[in-house]
């Protein structure tokens, strides 16, 4: 070996023992495959230089030659992270909106189909269950409660244990305000409330329902993806549809969760909010059929990517696995992602050019694309960055040209900032975009900043994406006093799949015997004034003119939600097609929901 890189070796030895020491381990550059060796080398930072090493032998311990470990009797680690949980008290749940339509949160679903799943990978001798002391417990059924953890901290807690992989068992909702509300996810019409907690009617069209997987995007290992994609399959098989949201099977990398750890999946099996998925979802015939599929899809997924058969009582090495796990393409990947979020977007283009050398155009070229997208990203974007600060450390006697610099420095570092903003990976180079800007708009910000940063930081305060419990929202209680509207108030008119034209009538105003047949006649023949262009000669100009006539239109009543004009003579004077309108009764009538049609207060006076 070259004198001087046994001089580095030595110095990397030395400031690595200290870290290993206390699990009797030492970690060796020698062992590594080249390119992390002149990685490793290469860095002249001796905090990076132990931040890369503690990495890559924690990826030693937890991948390294795991078919001949699990094979000799060690067990897999598999890390289970609790669905949401209780926050001051209650499930985090219930204030972002995720409950069904009898009012019971995702978490207690949740634990149905997680408990299922828990007691078949603990019955596998090869399996090693961790999670918190609490969330373990109410797997067993010992409680049915438990605290939430962020992602953050299930991150460093599957860390410690050295697993393998994260798991997490949700379910799906539409949330409260966006689309609609508990049995509102479904086709037709339905009262729904925005997020102020106004009420609304609404004709829904797009229903969300089915299962979907989330797995890690960044996964370069391929298990994640192999998994998903196995396991929609045997989903389809039970008779459960994927949703189409990419089919059931769906890459993310958005959260902590997908970004710092190498293997992760949730599971979203379904929409608590749409009947149909809930009536699957707790059919316990149907709990069964889907762990199962979970289950074995785990163990396939391990003997394809990794070439462990743990489906007996003795693990057995399987020697070509169909979708080949490599440890060195792993390494890299993390490499990049630590310089990324160190803010080093140029170290991290560097090692992903390796990667792209190594590995771009074989098997596992498809895994290495998302990495070819970051770099694109992160160099567009450093490059914003840099003539930002060029054009800010430039200095002109001009003040013009000093304050119209520093406008142009400001735009850079914003476009800098939105392309960076929504991706957990970009989080370092983030940070350096937006003290930059900080900094031009507040001289001195960055030193006033690193003096606030305390020893003990809340795990939760550099993560822009960590679910944090928000505050409920709280639908305002309207108490109306009924009063029959005048006959000329515009009517609501709700009209139905398969139903008739008289009973819609009858429905949504409450008239009886004379008024109904008199009102349907009015329906039946309705027409409305409206404009129409034509093309008329004009002898004055001596040319064809636009010009507009009033014409009477026949209204064809559908199926949807009309707003409808009356005259005195309950006669049909205007009709308009809504998707959408407010519930407010001083505003409008209908028998239905506003409970204040004028006919129903005609027939009532009538019948005394």
């Amino acid at each position: 070996m070259h004198p001087r890189i046994s001089a580095i070796v030595i110095v990397i030895t030395a400031i690595s023992f200290p870290v290993f020491s206390q699990e009797n381990s030492q970690f060796s550059i020698e062992s590594q495959p080249k390119i992390i060796q002149d990685i490793v080398l290469g860095e002249k930072n001796i905090e990076r230089t132990k931040g890369i090493i503690r990495m890559v032998h924690l990826l030693d311990e937890m991948y390294n030659n795991l078919p001949e470990r699990v094979a000799a009797g060690e067990k897999i680690t598999i890390y289970i992270d609790p669905c949401h949980g209780m926050v001051n008290g209650r499930w985090s749940a219930r204030p972002t909106g995720r409950h069904c339509i009898n009012g019971i949160t995702e978490e207690l679903y949740s634990l149905m189909l997680i408990r299922k799943l828990y007691a078949k990978l603990s019955h596998n001798p090869h399996i090693r269950i961790v999670t918190t002391d609490d969330y373990l417990a109410a797997l067993k059924g010992e409680r049915d409660e438990y605290r939430s953890q962020s992602f953050r901290n299930t991150i460093k807690n599957a860390y410690d244990a050295k697993a393998q992989i994260i798991i997490s068992q949700h379910l799906n909702n539409v949330r409260l305000g966006v689309k609609a509300t508990g049995s509102s996810n479904i086709a037709g019409i339905h009262i729904v409330y925005d997020s102020k907690g106004g009420k609304y009617l609404e004709k829904i069209t797009e229903v969300y329902k089915g299962f979907l997987t989330l797995y890690n995007r960044i996964d370069v290992s391929g298990f994640s993806r192999h998994y998903a994609l196995k396991l929609k399959n045997e989903l389809i098989n039970i008779g459960m549809h994927p949703n189409g949201w990419q089919m059931g099977a769906v890459a993310d990398d958005r959260f902590i969760y997908f970004v710092n750890f190498p293997i992760s999946l949730i599971y979203e099996t379904g929409f608590i909010s749409n009947p149909e998925d809930l009536a699957i979802i707790t059919n316990p015939e149907m709990q069964d059929k889907i762990t199962r599929a979970q289950y074995e899809t785990l163990l396939a997924s391990f003997k394809d990517v990794f070439g462990i058969d743990i489906s007996d009582t003795v693990a057995r090495k399987t020697e070509h696995p169909s979708t080949q796990f490599d440890l060195t393409l792993v390494k890299l990947s993390r490499i990049a992602l630590f310089y990324m979020q160190e803010g080093l977007a140029y170290k991290a283009c560097d090692v992903i050019d390796i990667m792209r050398a190594q590995y771009g155009n074989g098997r596992f070229s498809a895994l290495v694309t998302p990495y070819s997208e970051m770099k694109q990203t992160a160099l567009t974007s450093e490059r914003l960055y840099q003539k930002a600060m060029s054009l800010e450390g430039k200095r002109t006697k001009s003040k013009k040209q000093r304050r119209k610099n520093i406008k142009m420095a400001l735009n850079y570092l914003s476009t800098a900032k939105s392309m960076t903003r929504s991706k957990d990976f970009y989080d370092g180079i983030y940070r350096k975009y937006c003290d930059a800007y900080y900094e031009i708009l507040n001289p001195g910000y960055r030193s006033r900043r690193q003096e606030s940063i305390t020893v003990v930081q809340n795990p939760q305060a550099n993560n822009r994406h960590t679910k944090v419990e928000e505050t409920p929202r709280r639908i305002p209680d309207r108490h109306y006093a009924v009063r029959p509207a005048e006959l000329t108030r515009p009517i609501i008119f709700v009209f139905e799949e398969g139903q008739s034209l008289k009973d819609a009538i009858h429905t949504n105003l409450a008239a009886e015997c004379e008024t109904l047949e008199k009102l349907y006649t009015a329906f039946t023949h309705a027409a409305v004034r409206i404009k129409t262009k034509h093309t008329a000669w004009s002898k004055k100009k001596k040319r064809n003119i636009t010009v507009w006539k009033n014409e009477k239109k026949r209204i064809d009543f559908r199926p949807g939600i009309y707003v409808i004009g009356l005259n005195r003579n309950m006669e049909v004077v205007s009709a308009k097609r809504v998707s959408r309108i407010y519930l407010n009764p001083d505003r409008y009538q209908n028998q239905l929901f506003l409970k204040n049609s004028f006919f129903a207060h005609a027939q009532r006076e009538k019948s005394l």
